[in-house]
């Protein structure tokens, strides 16, 4: 990875920016529209976000609202999760390690494409599905692309 192209190196930088860029306003549109703690209160708000709450005057997501995010998710996320993990499986990392990264993450993408659906649909417990997908897609891109810079640059 030292030898690549100074452009190439670059270029997986700024991109990795980008997808660090893009983690942060997820996590702050998610907080500006379900707030993120108390956690046991984010749950509860992320049912009503996609089930609806008449109490609460909050309506939940229509079919055609859950097709657009999970149209826009299935395209965008496998796409930079795939850019990331090209990279990673040239790194110096333990073969098994690199494909049970590389597998956790794209299922952590799948359940979370799947997880509004979920939310909307099945019962209660399967909201805890959107907080599993996340747990393994984030960590496994985020140590994906560092793994990937430091060993271009150290």
């Amino acid at each position: 990875m030292k030898d690549l192209n100074p452009c190439i190196k670059l270029s997986f930088v700024w991109f990795y920016i980008f997808v660090l860029l893009g983690f942060f306003f997820s996590f702050i549109m998610v907080d500006l529209t379900v707030k993120h703690f108390p956690i046991t209160d984010f749950i509860n708000r992320l049912v009503d976000y996609y089930k609806g709450n008449p109490e609460q005057m909050i309506y939940g997501k229509t079919p055609l609202q859950l097709a657009e995010v999970s149209h826009f998710h299935s395209f965008i996320s496998p796409l930079v999760a795939g850019i990331i993990s090209v990279f990673f499986s040239y790194t110096s990392l333990n073969r098994k390690v690199k494909l049970l990264i590389i597998n956790l993450t794209f299922i952590g993408i799948l359940l979370f494409i799947l997880s509004p659906w979920a939310i909307k649909y099945l019962p209660y417990p399967f909201v805890f599905m959107k907080l599993i997908s996340t747990a393994m897609f984030l960590p496994g891109m985020l140590f994906m692309g560092v793994a990937v810079i430091k060993e271009m640059y150290l």
